[in-house]
């Protein structure tokens, strides 16, 4: 009835002369209301509208709003529900001649229940001369909907992008897009290049032997990378990202075990130097929390891979970690035998190399160079150099420190700097990455145990830290505050509050203040810096 009306409030306005509005037909906008045949296309509007709800009908289909809305309206682009049908459109969005996109609405849509739908944009793929972008991530297709697409695919030649993302198009799913899009190379020629131009296919669990064989068709190197990869001239931008569910898996179980083993570590260490002085407590708990962040954010990085915006936050963290467990590996052995300068003058030096690095990489975030060849390798460079600073002061270290913690120290750092072959060859096979994590475990236990004989040895030998004199002197300050309190405590439960504060508070009121229930020395010093007379 709204469209009868409409139909009629249109007739009306075209027979005084009154300008018509902008309509569409088959969803092409018309830019001209003054155009001769106006009339007749918001006639042809309307009939496709009402066309579209009369097949519904039939279909015993609901009708969907945003079909409708865009038959009558027009626009260059159409986002619907995964829910929705598209078969009672199918022909209107085949003869589209303005429809540029079209996408659909879903958060994650169960495994298969895209695959009528794909059938249908198939013919409309195969069909449709103006569609340029097609969204289809999270639409519920599986590898059955992927041969489908691929078929109206291989006959469309205007689609510019089209996202699969988050399908489950499994192995075999890989193989369908790695074969159209050899067809699709081998047409463009030498020196051609693809209609299609971006291509997504992130988190489709395709496998990394589906990604290695994308990576041979399209002619890109590097596959374990969340941003796109660079393809061969030609040939379209693919982002291949998270398609590693296996490694991922072993990823994440690795340093998972390992962040167990810190924290059951971490307990064992501050219970052995729990009587140690000061300055070695602090050196294990750094070291001690450089392990559990390290191994903690690693593990969440991993087991949460498939979510895009967490992801970056925890590669940062991760990122950030290593420069704190270098930082923080370097600390308790520093602080053990602070005696000599230049152990606390390499301490700095960590330390300051650790908060730059860290401010980078988050920089590296929001730049382009952030994802550049020379910023990467330095990032490496910088984790190598510091991870072995420790030559500069290596005399003093191999003079103080004993042979079995000299010989696990550098155990630890000839197992991490191994294992970076294996973390540069992960790029292109991610399994690497796994093996690349047990190096970093086996070397982060080698550093535990060093950690340990160096806490032995320094408290027979090395007591004594920069730190020590004023700690002992607070500690001092801190037994006699308490001591007074505990007397005050004890004259209350004697004589009860009000006497108590009468015997102490008389002195200063009569302003003599000369009684000696106000006499509180270590109060009193509390308030007193070493070496003065007066406080």
């Amino acid at each position: 009835m709204a469209l009868e009306r409409e139909q009629m409030d249109v007739v009306a306005a075209d027979a005084a002369g009154v300008p018509l509005p902008p309509v569409a037909k088959h969803g092409q906008a018309v830019t001209d209301v003054g155009a001769r045949g106006s009339f007749q296309e918001v006639r042809d509007a309307f009939a496709a509208a009402e066309a579209y709800a009369e097949r519904c009908k039939r279909l015993a289909m609901p009708v969907e709003p945003s079909i409708a809305v865009w038959l009558r309206l027009g626009g260059g682009s159409l986002q619907v529900p995964f829910q929705s049908c598209l078969l009672p459109a199918c022909e209107f969005l085949a003869q589209s001649q303005g429809l540029k996109k079209l996408s659909f609405r879903s958060a994650s849509a169960p495994r298969g229940t895209g695959n009528a739908n794909a059938r249908v944009l198939s013919h409309v793929l195969a069909n449709n001369t103006s569609l340029e972008t097609l969204d289809l991530a999270y639409s519920g297709i599986d590898s059955d909907g992927v041969a489908d697409l691929c078929a109206g695919l291989r006959c469309n030649k205007t689609l510019k992008s089209l996202s699969l993302r988050g399908n489950y198009l499994g192995p075999k799913g890989g193989e369908l897009i790695s074969s159209l899009l050899e067809q699709l190379i081998s047409e463009a020629g030498p020196g051609g290049a693809t209609s299609l131009r971006e291509l997504d296919i992130s988190a489709c669990s395709i496998g990394s032997g589906g990604v290695r064989n994308l990576a041979k068709v399209a002619g890109f190197k590097v596959i374990y990378t969340r941003l796109p990869a660079a393809a061969q001239e030609g040939a379209p931008l693919v982002n291949v990202a998270h398609n590693f569910e296996t490694e991922e898996l072993w990823n994440a179980i690795t340093h998972g075990l390992m962040f167990l083993f810190s924290i059951f570590g971490t307990g064992y260490l501050m219970y052995k130097v729990s009587d140690n002085p000061v300055h070695h407590i602090w050196g294990t708990a750094i070291f001690c929390f450089g392990l559990i962040f390290c191994f903690g954010s690693s593990t969440l990085y991993h087991s949460l891979f498939l979510y895009p915006m967490t992801g970056r936050v925890l590669q940062v963290l991760d990122h950030a970690a290593i420069y704190l467990l270098i930082a923080g590996t370097y600390t308790p052995f520093l602080l053990f035998y602070s005696d000599t300068p230049a152990h606390m003058d390499l301490l700095k030096a960590e330390w300051l190399l650790c908060w730059l690095g860290i401010v980078t990489h988050i920089c590296s975030q929001y730049f382009d160079w952030g994802t550049s060849v020379p910023y990467l390798t330095g990032e490496l460079l910088l984790y190598l150099m510091m991870g072995w600073a420790v030559l500069l002061a290596w005399d003093s270290f191999t003079a103080q420190m004993p042979g079995l913690c000299i010989s696990w120290l550098v155990a630890g750092g000839l197992l991490y700097t191994g294992g970076v072959p294996f973390f540069m060859l992960a790029d292109y096979r991610p399994i690497h990455h796994v093996i690349w994590h047990l190096f970093v475990a086996a070397a982060a236990i080698c550093h535990w145990i060093a950690v340990k004989e160096a806490a032995r040895d320094a408290l027979l030998h090395h007591s004594h830290g920069p730190f020590s004199a004023p700690v002992e002197w607070w500690v001092e300050r801190f037994h006699e505050v308490r001591e007074e309190i505990s007397k005050l405590h004890n004259e209350t439960q004697d004589h009860g509050v009000y006497r108590t504060l009468i015997d102490h508070l008389a002195p200063l009121l009569n302003g003599t203040g000369t009684s000696d229930a106000i006499s509180i020395p270590g109060i009193a010093g509390a308030f007193c810096t070493p070496g003065l007379d007066k406080c």
